[in-house]
């Protein structure tokens, strides 16, 4: 973990990703599974 890539952490300007603690129902993959590189969400 060098730099935090864009397509792991989403940024807080992104309104339409649901907080990271739920998963959102639009999204194919919930936060915490599209986390490959070990980061765990609070």
């Amino acid at each position: 973990m060098t730099m935090p890539d864009p397509h792991e952490r989403v940024p807080d300007d992104a309104p339409q990703d649901a907080p990271e603690s739920e998963p959102d129902p639009t999204s194919p993959t919930p936060g915490p599974a599209r986390r490959p590189d070990g980061y765990e969400p609070l």
